[in-house]
């Protein structure tokens, strides 16, 4: 960065021209050397000599520039002073949020690096998160920089900064291509259910990015999220839906049978998928399932139709005769998927089922009939 070649000048220059004026030119010579080469607060102090508070002037000039004067300030100076700056409390938030939002493309860990200074009450961080001049791309993309690339301290991290972003825009960041499902799903893991929750059910937060970060977090996460009462279910199912199907196993497998019973009855879980997630499921778990009165007899029904027959007739067997009954007469388990099951029985367990009030003479009848002699 040139420096101003008259000593008398009192600009602090930069590659683009004059960003903000200084009392002297000495103080901008410190300014520019001092906060790279001793570190914000030294340079400040070192400033002190001359009985000028450097940063509250800088905050002062940049709260009167216009948008591209100020981000041409964050580009132009190192991370340490641009951070001492944001800190100022008199630098406005829209100005701070200007900042963070402008920062060269080429250096995208910077806006972690500088979120990451920032020390403000909770209320001046709401307003910085919140502003529109803070762009959820750039907040996205900084995100990928957090915890794991040591640019943010692990007691800060962003637990502190998503409490201050309202749902409507932390939903939208983690929707944001710019922030990988790896990073979003280390960060969910460290978020509170609560906060998890109310993103997901969000209506800026999409099916398949839900998808793709249930998958990345882990998965005592993932079951915190699907088991909370206030997770809807319409949202749990569509995403479990197309979530790859060893995850929505485990998932099923560590909810109850009826929380299970609840997505897997949903009409936005398709039938197929609900009967690749029982047949993956361990026996006991399936039969649970199959077993909760929160699983209709059509869903039901449909699901042990496309069942391999093998899994089919493991989970009839455990049913009760009752039970068993009524998904063998409903309409959406066909006659010779029946047939197929009554065969695999056990003539005792065969018996209870056919002999059931639940099964139908016309059911009955048409299954009989399809025996083979």
């Amino acid at each position: 960065m040139p420096e101003s070649e008259d000593v008398g000048d009192r600009r602090v220059g930069s590659k683009d021209g004059e960003i903000f004026r200084l009392p002297t030119a000495a103080e901008g010579k410190v300014l520019k050397r001092g906060a790279e080469k001793w570190g914000a607060g030294d340079a400040v102090a070192k400033l002190s000599e001359f009985e000028i508070d450097a940063l509250s002037a800088i905050a002062a000039s940049l709260n009167t520039k216009t948008d591209d004067e100020v981000v041409r300030f964050c580009n132009a100076f190192g991370v340490v002073l641009v951070s001492a700056v944001l800190n100022e409390p008199s630098l406005s938030s829209s100005k701070v949020a200007t900042i963070l939002s402008n920062v060269s493309d080429d250096y995208p860990h910077r806006v972690a690096e500088l979120i990451g200074d920032l020390s403000f009450t909770p209320s001046k961080l709401a307003e910085i998160f919140n502003s529109p001049n803070l762009s959820v791309s750039k907040i996205a993309e900084a995100l990928n920089y957090t915890k794991k690339h040591g640019y943010w301290n692990y007691d800060w991290d962003w637990v502190v900064a998503v409490n201050y972003i309202s749902i409507p825009k932390i939903a939208l960041i983690f929707n944001d291509d710019n922030l990988s499902p790896a990073k979003a799903g280390d960060i969910f893991d460290i978020l509170t259910t609560d906060m998890s929750v109310s993103i997901y059910n969000s209506s800026d937060f999409s099916i398949q990015r839900g998808s793709d970060i249930i998958s990345a977090m882990t998965l005592s996460t993932a079951i915190n999220i699907f088991d909370d009462y206030n997770f809807q279910l319409e949202k749990g199912a569509s995403i479990l839906d197309i979530t790859a199907i060893q995850r929505a196993i485990d998932i099923i497998t560590d909810l109850t049978s009826n929380k299970g019973a609840k997505y897997l009855d949903h009409d936005n879980l398709s039938v197929s998928k609900g009967a690749d997630i029982i047949d993956g499921l361990l026996l006991a778990k399936a039969v649970g399932v199959l077993d909760s009165t929160y699983m209709s007899k059509a869903k039901g029904s449909s699901i042990l139709n496309s069942l391999t027959l093998q899994k089919a007739i493991d989970i009839i067997t455990d049913l009760t005769s009752d039970k068993g009954a009524e998904y063998l007469d409903h309409d959406n388990l066909s006659v010779s998927k029946g047939v197929d099951i009554i065969n695999g029985l056990l003539l005792a367990k065969a018996v209870g089922v056919l002999d059931s009030t639940n099964m139908s003479s016309f059911k009955g009848a048409s299954i009989f009939d399809l025996f083979t002699t």
